[in-house]
This record gives structure tokens, C-alpha cells and sequence, in this order.
């Protein structure tokens, strides 16, 4: 068992991936840029439609690229609105660029159900946003070419940088990395969206301040492989952020972690991290066992003073262990309602100070692992508190509800 979670933490550390420059994409040769009446619409109004940039005789099935001309609509939108057109516009990458569009200035984007985005060419971001304060994202699609992403660190939709940041509404399909990235930013809300087949992470928050993650589903994540050929995912990948929230997320099926949140050896430790009311149902990694679970807590880097909190999730059939709490000092993992892990449901290795307190866990060790337990410590964990551990044991496997591999004395159990 020692070696099996020290190897998860290996390979998790190998997942946590920072977001990287992708090769460079020749671009297609684009529509010219409209000369009909469309050249000269910015509206007095502070609201634009996108249709009026675009040429006068525009299709409407998202087989001709606009991209010229989406990308002159939203420089004429800074400071403004911008309303997407209600069918799919297809964009793609510039030569010599890794994004197809791009804001660097307050600008609100919004649509509706038939508003989409959308590019067929690989490895690129699609939107990206970088230096800007007061980004609204409202209601839109972003579709991607899908498929399981290799080496690849970008999002479909990119934020760096960035303040007083909202995206609600917003539907990606098929992005062949991450599907959200948010980096480096304050005060980032990202609201009832809805992530369909991305590779890597759903969405993917990193060394940013003041975030809340709420409402969101995110399904069916396909898979991404690392540098070191693992296959990994995570429905939501939280990585160096503070005083965050992380609430009423559905994650369902799909590749890797359900939830994860840590740091690598070039971040900060999370610090003030509440992971509440989410819901963690069939996220597995056959191809790669230690990188899968309900909910992870990973830090790959010395500072283990943590303090993130685990609350009132419900987690269903995920992976080897339905909590993992690794190298996080000051957790609480309290009020879960935990069903069906492969192995032990809740594991604490090499942490101190974590506390796990009336966790519901039923029918666990499905795998029938001798050595597996409801609660399982680690012996490198010290100073941790259980108590309140409910088992329930509809399949009559007969299994504990704690193995505490500690020297004696060093945890405490009540």
C-alpha cells in the first residue's frame, strides 16, 4: 500500500502540467476582410452583433471562415458587447500563431443556444483572453476538433492574466486539451458551463485568486498523455490557487480525477481551498489506475500547509480511492457520502494535522484488496483525527473501517 500511493503521487505530479506555448499552426487562407456594407458597422449603441461584420452574403452552416472578420468585431466591442451570430462561425489560427482569436480588453461576449464557435484545426486556442479586467463569457458554444490530446498545455478558451473575470452559460465540446484555462488571474467566476469530451482538464484553474467554480457539468473526459506516455484527465484541475471555491460541480464518466486540486514544484501550495456539494460519478483510468479517484489532493512541492477543506461531496464508482489526501497538511475531509472505490474509499499519505470526520461510506474495496479500510493511514501521517466513520456493507464484504499504519499513538481515532 505504501508504494501504491507513493506511485500516485508520482504519477499525479506527472499530470499537474503548467500551460505551455504550442507549436506554431499555418493558418488557412481566411474570407477577405468584407467590403460591402458590412465594413464600417460599429454600432452607437453599446451593444454590437457580429453579423454585421460579416460579409453581406455570409453562410450560415460554419463551413467558411471568418475569422478576419470575428476578430474586427471584437476590437470594435472593447469596452463594449459583443453579440455573437445564432449559428457556428468558423475561425482558425493566423500563420505563426496558437490562437485563433484573442482580447486583451474589457469585453463582454454573449449568445445564445444557436451562437457557436468553432475551429477544425488541432492544438490551437480558440479564444484567448490575456491582460484584461472585466471579461463577461454569457451562453455561448466553443467546439474543437476533440480527440485525446498529446503533450499539448492550452485551453479551447485561454484567460492569463486577467481580472474581474465571468463565464456563465458557456458550452465547449471537443477540445483537444484542456477545454478552460484560467491562469494568473483575480476574481474568476465560472458559472453553470458546461463541458462535453475535453481531453485534459475540463476546467483548469491555476495561481489565480478569488475564484468560484460553481454549478458547472463536465462529462465524458476522453484522456490526455503526458510527456512520459500516461494517460491522464481531470473534470476540474485546481492548481496554486487561494481563497477559492470549488462548489456544486457535477463530474460524470470520463478519464483520470473528478476533481483535483495541488500544486507542482514551480507553483505555491493552495492555500484556503473549500471543495463542497459536488457530485463525482464513474471518472476511472483503466489505462493508468493510481491517476484516477473521486477527489485529489496532491502537492508536489515542500510546502504542505494546506488547509483545504472536503465537504458534503457525494462520489460514486471512481477509480482506486475516493478521496486521496497526499502531502497536504491541515485538510478536512468532512460529511462525504462515498460509494463503491476500488479500494480503501478514503486515503491520507504522508500528511499531518488532516482530520476526517463522519464519512459515509458504503460497499467499498470492490476490488476485494487485502490491506484496504474505509479510512486508510498512511505510515508517514501524524497528528490526523477520525472519527464518525459510517460503514455500510450491503455486499457483506466484512471490510474496516480503519487501518492505521502510523506508529502507535501518533493519530488519534474516536
Amino acid at each position: 500500500m505504501r508504494a501504491t500511493v507513493a506511485w500516485m503521487a508520482v504519477a499525479l505530479t506527472v499530470f499537474v502540467l503548467t500551460l505551455a506555448v504550442v507549436l506554431p499552426q499555418e493558418g488557412r487562407n481566411a474570407v477577405p476582410a468584407n467590403k460591402g456594407p458590412g465594413a464600417g458597422a460599429v454600432l452607437p449603441s453599446s451593444e454590437l452583433e457580429l453579423v454585421h461584420f460579416l460579409p453581406t452574403r455570409h453562410v450560415t452552416d460554419g463551413s467558411v471562415d471568418y475569422t478576419a472578420h470575428v476578430q474586427r468585431a471584437l476590437d470594435a466591442a472593447r469596452g463594449r458587447t459583443l453579440r455573437l451570430a445564432p449559428f457556428p462561425v468558423l475561425v482558425s489560427p493566423l500563420p505563426r500563431a496558437n490562437h485563433c482569436l484573442v482580447v486583451r480588453e474589457s469585453t463582454h461576449i454573449v449568445g445564445g443556444p444557436a451562437c457557436e464557435l468553432r475551429t477544425d484545426v488541432p492544438a490551437v486556442q480558440l479564444l484567448r483572453i490575456e491582460l484584461a479586467s472585466g471579461i463577461l463569457l454569457d451562453g455561448f458554444t466553443v467546439r474543437g476538433v476533440g480527440g485525446v490530446g498529446r503533450h499539448l498545455g492550452h485551453g479551447l478558451i485561454q484567460m492569463w492574466n486577467c481580472s474581474n473575470v465571468e463565464m456563465r452559460g458557456v458550452r465547449v465540446v471537443d477540445a483537444d486539451a484542456d477545454a478552460i484555462a484560467i491562469s494568473n488571474s483575480g476574481d474568476v467566476r465560472v458559472l453553470g458551463c458546461s463541458i462535453e469530451r475535453g481531453s485534459k482538464a475540463g476546467i483548469y484553474v491555476t495561481t489565480c485568486s478569488s475564484v468560484v467554480v460553481d454549478g458547472n457539468v463536465v462529462r465524458d473526459t476522453v484522456g490526455h498523455i503526458a510527456p512520459g506516455g500516461q494517460k491522464v484527465g481531470a473534470g476540474i484541475l485546481l492548481l496554486s490557487n487561494t481563497d477559492s471555491v470549488c462548489s456544486n460541480n457535477l463530474v460524470e464518466r470520463g478519464v483520470g480525477v473528478g476533481i483535483a486540486c495541488g500544486s507542482n514544484d514551480r507553483q505555491r501550495e493552495p492555500e484556503g481551498i473549500l471543495i463542497t456539494g459536488n457530485r463525482v460519478v464513474g471518472v476511472k483510468n483503466p489505462e493508468n489506475p493510481p491517476t484516477s479517484g473521486g477527489i485529489v489532493l496532491a502537492n508536489s512541492q515542500p510546502e504542505k500547509r494546506t488547509h483545504v477543506v472536503i465537504t458534503s461531496n457525494s462520489i460514486r464508482d471512481c477509480g482506486q480511492y475516493a478521496i486521496l489526501v497526499e502531502n497536504h497538511d491541515g485538510a478536512l475531509v468532512q460529511g462525504n457520502a462515498i460509494r463503491a472505490s476500488l479500494a480503501s474509499a478514503i486515503v491520507i499519505g504522508h500528511s499531518r494535522s488532516v482530520c476526517v470526520l463522519d464519512n459515509v461510506l458504503t460497499d467499498i474495496n470492490s476490488e476485494q484488496r487485502n490491506g484496504q479500510a474505509g479510512v486508510y493511514l498512511h505510515p508517514h501521517t501524524s497528528d490526523c483525527l477520525v472519527r464518525g466513520t459510517v460503514m455500510i456493507d450491503f455486499e457483506k464484504r466484512g471490510w474496516p473501517a480503519l487501518i492505521d499504519r502510523a506508529a502507535p499513538g501518533l493519530n488519534r481515532v474516536e
